[in-house]
């Protein structure tokens, strides 16, 4: 009677440890479900994974500001869709760098430029002139040289040449 009570409550115990869920996803409800959810899912991968779930986590939430939109993207997800969430969000966050860098390229150039034409217009000799040969060209021709430079370069190119990683 013993052994065969031992056995039922093993074959219970089995049953509950089958019955757990190995691969939790978010519940994306709203906010406070979609926290919880995702300390479950750190709660259930390696040290390492977890470190690089919450690293995707945060790109994630960098596109996703609004805490509503955050958990709809999220929802029903494990971990191996929080990757892959997290991978269109590094490449939105590439994208918003390499943008955020040309309009300040950009703006570096204009202001070049224009005080290239003043020096021009305010000078007779115009680009003959001596301060604009010696100063104002090359730091224009530099301006520009890497305005174009940062317009020709691949994803790759940019995220090697400027040392970034996402």
């Amino acid at each position: 009677m013993i052994k065969l009570k031992l056995t039922g409550m093993m074959a219970f115990m089995l049953a509950l440890v089958a019955c757990g869920n190995s691969n939790p996803v978010i519940d994306g409800t709203d906010y406070s479900s979609t926290k919880k959810s995702l300390l479950t899912i750190y709660q259930s991968v390696t040290p390492k994974e977890r470190t690089d779930l919450e690293l995707d986590v945060l790109k994630i939430g960098k596109q996703y500001k609004d805490k509503s939109e955050f958990s709809k993207v999220l929802n029903g997800k494990d971990a191996a869709g929080i990757r892959e969430v997290a991978k269109g969000s590094s490449v939105w966050l590439l994208h918003r760098d390499r943008d955020f860098r040309l309009a300040e390229y950009q703006k570096d150039y204009d202001e070049i430029k224009a005080k290239s034409d003043n020096a021009i217009a305010l000078d007779p000799r115009g680009a003959d002139s001596p301060v604009y040969i010696a100063s104002i060209a090359p730091r224009l021709n530099l301006a520009a040289k890497k305005l174009d430079q940062l317009k020709a370069m691949s994803d790759e190119e940019y995220l090697k040449h400027f040392d970034l990683e996402f």
